[in-house]
């Protein structure tokens, strides 16, 4: 966005160094705020080889650890920082960020290392383990002199810390907010402080980006900076109008994840093949998708409404409409729920009610137990959570037949089974960044080997169980022999990653895994036709 003779100078300050924990998200979420009031933005990304411009109106400093904080601090110490904050510029300081502007943190040899000294706070090596998790700060009333940033008493701000320091505030400097619920910053009990204000220059350890979770303190900052009243946006569409209307379908598209969708149907049809013994009637197949396809839109929706802060530390996720500022996170919930409506009504009405349950009950397990629960917490969430995504057979199969049979159960596990090395192999191409966002993906937390073994493994049990589908559902020896050959293949294909592990042969077996679905599936309702015309 090119700036104007109004435009704000928003600087994203060494986001080579300070990147870490995807906090440069930050400065897209104060550009998308101040777009959608019509206030011109000009986004610096300053790196570290470059000077600091003395004349941006909002400094954000991200995380990072030890060298590289050490060295920012050493770059920025008496330049254009603290010039910048005495002539009123604001400052967002997350994670590092925050050590960095307080008067001296710990170094990488445990040192002490002096702070830029824009706010009376000093940071000390924590002596217990790391804290790592959810936090929600009840805020306490702050009011700079000149009105400019103003955060009133009571307001939550939520986020996630990953921190193992101790931070001490000096006796004039107030906290952002109060402990009420979770752990970070050493801080267990509630009641603890967490973060700072001082003027102008806000500190928190929350990140990833605090920003994408607290957009009413973005509205507050962008304020700061532009001498505007901080009155909070709403959804309304009219906010939404930097975004053309092509531009805005296409973001509501992305929240349903269509290539997702477009899996997921594939095992349904062929699966209403198999249930019929028959060519199912057109009509029927039409409102199935339809309604399968509504609700895994919908659930994906409100999962990206809930991991919008990870989604902006990772990269194969940070630009999800949600991240950008494209979709506002309302806006974005009540779409999902509408989805979610629209396809137990259509469901319910056109097939049957246990189709709609079926589905809708998939929705509630993706969001409740996989994305809000496994997800953050458990390696195994992938292979719990997974079982979300092997529902549209169910859905497919009592579509047809109005119950869910052995047969169907069987096509259950088949894509059960398939989902942790399908998956498993694509987070091994990002296992840095779900380490980086603290998600406990099996790649990221164990070491290559063991994460191999169990694809392996997996894989293995999954031809076995694909051979027993042919008796089961009375497909005949042409399929029972097709699914010993596609089961070799993707069991071959696992067991190269045994002597290569590398992410560019992860991403082969992701992409084989796909084919193996497809074929197994197609082959299935190509079978049943010509076997039940």
């Amino acid at each position: 966005m090119s700036a104007g003779p109004s435009a704000v100078r928003v600087a994203l300050v060494y986001p080579d160094l300070l990147g870490t924990y995807g906090d440069g998200g930050n400065g897209a979420v104060l550009a998308a705020r101040a777009a959608w009031r019509g206030i011109p933005v000009d986004l610096l990304l300053v790196s570290s080889d470059a000077p600091l411009p003395s004349g941006a109106d909002l400094y954000c400093l991200g995380g990072g650890e030890d060298g590289p904080q050490a060295r920012s601090a050493e770059l920025l110490r008496g330049g254009a920082l603290p010039a910048a904050v005495s002539r009123g510029a604001t400052v967002l300081a997350v994670c590092a960020g925050f050590q960095i502007v307080g008067t001296s943190f710990a170094g990488p040899d445990g040192t002490t290392v002096p702070g830029v000294g824009l706010v009376d706070a000093t940071t000390a090596r924590g002596t217990g383990p790391r804290a790592v998790g959810e936090v929600v700060l009840e805020s306490v009333e702050h009011a700079t002199r000149d009105g400019g940033l103003s955060i009133g008493s009571g307001e939550l701000v939520t986020g996630f810390e990953n921190h193992a320091g101790v931070t001490r505030l000096g006796p004039g400097l107030a906290p952002l907010g109060l402990v009420r619920s979770g752990t970070g910053n050493g801080a267990g009990a509630p009641g603890r402080p967490e973060g700072a204000v001082s003027g102008h220059v806000v500190c928190t350890y929350l990140h990833g980006p605090v920003l994408a979770r607290n957009p009413a303190l973005a509205d507050r900052l962008v304020a700061a900076a532009t001498g505007a009243a901080p009155e909070p946006l709403d959804d309304s569409e009219e906010l939404l109008a930097p975004l053309g209307w092509t531009e805005r379908a296409k973001a509501y598209v992305a929240l349903t994840k269509p290539r997702i969708i477009e899996l997921l149907l594939v095992t349904t049809i062929p699966t209403m093949f198999v249930a019929s013994r028959r060519l199912p009637s057109a009509g029927l197949v039409a409102l199935t998708l339809a309604g399968g396809a509504l609700a895994a839109g919908g659930a994906n929706a409100m999962n990206m409404v809930y991991d919008r802060d990870i989604d902006a530390i990772m990269e194969r996720t940070r630009s999800r409409p949600l991240v950008t500022g494209a979709i506002s996170p309302r806006a974005a919930l009540t779409f999902a729920v509408a989805l979610e409506v629209a396809s137990f009504l259509l469901l319910y009405t056109t097939v049957n009610l246990l189709s709609a349950v079926l589905a809708v009950s998939a929705t509630a397990f993706y969001v409740g137990v996989y994305t809000m629960w496994l997800k953050r917490s458990s390696p195994q969430n992938i292979v719990i959570g997974g079982a979300a995504g092997a529902v549209p057979v169910l859905v497919g199969w009592s579509a047809v037949t109005g119950r869910v049979s052995p047969a169907a159960l069987v096509l259950f596990g088949i894509v059960f089974l398939w989902t942790p090395p399908h998956f498993w192999a694509l987070a091994v191409r990002y296992r840095d960044d779900y380490a980086a966002a603290s998600v406990p993906m099996l790649p990221a937390v164990v070491d290559l080997p063991k994460v191999v073994r169990r694809i392996v493994a997996y894989a293995a049990v999954l031809w076995a169980l694909s051979v027993v589908l042919s008796p089961v559902a009375h497909l005949g020896p042409v399929f029972l022999a097709i699914t010993v050959v596609l089961g070799g293949a993707f069991f071959w294909k696992t067991w190269s990653l045994r002597t290569d592990a590398s992410p560019k042969r992860a991403m082969q077996v992701f992409g084989f895994s796909i084919t193996y679905l497809t074929l197994l599936f197609f082959a299935m309702g190509i079978t049943a036709v010509v076997r039940h015309p």
